[in-house]
């Protein structure tokens, strides 16, 4: 019975990965206001820290070229009420005259919350690239 459930949560979070990297694509911001937890928070390929106030006003501003994004190697381990999902991600896009295009390696922390998968954190590396 609990292989079942992982089962079902590790879908539940694949599903959930995938539909960011959509919602991103469509500037969705009120889905995730929705998703993320109030104190998330997201160290970006710079190493910077931002939250999920500066994440959502971010994705609303036009892009000169609209973002395209891949997910690769997606996986989502599952802990209890908390998860674990990483991966890589391809994003080609432009905003304010700036290329925000990366390759990138990520691991996202989730946890579920009311019956609900509820983002709490994201962190992002650059992959370099190879010689």
């Amino acid at each position: 019975m609990a292989e079942i459930i992982k089962d079902e949560a590790e879908r539940d979070l694949m599903r959930l990965m995938t539909q960011w990297f959509e919602a991103i694509k469509r500037h969705d911001g009120a889905w995730f206001d929705r998703v993320m937890a109030d104190d998330w928070s997201y160290v970006m390929i710079d190493g910077s820290v931002k939250d999920k106030r500066w994440y959502v006003h971010a994705l609303q501003q036009p892009f000169e070229t609209e973002p395209s994004a891949e997910v690769h190697q997606l996986t989502a381990r599952v802990y209890g009420t908390l998860a674990i999902a990483s991966g890589h991600y391809t994003i080609k896009a432009t905003s304010q005259g700036k290329d925000l295009s990366s390759h990138t390696r990520f691991t996202a922390v989730w946890r579920k919350h009311d019956d609900e998968w509820q983002a709490l954190a994201h962190h992002a590396t650059r992959i370099a690239q190879q010689r």
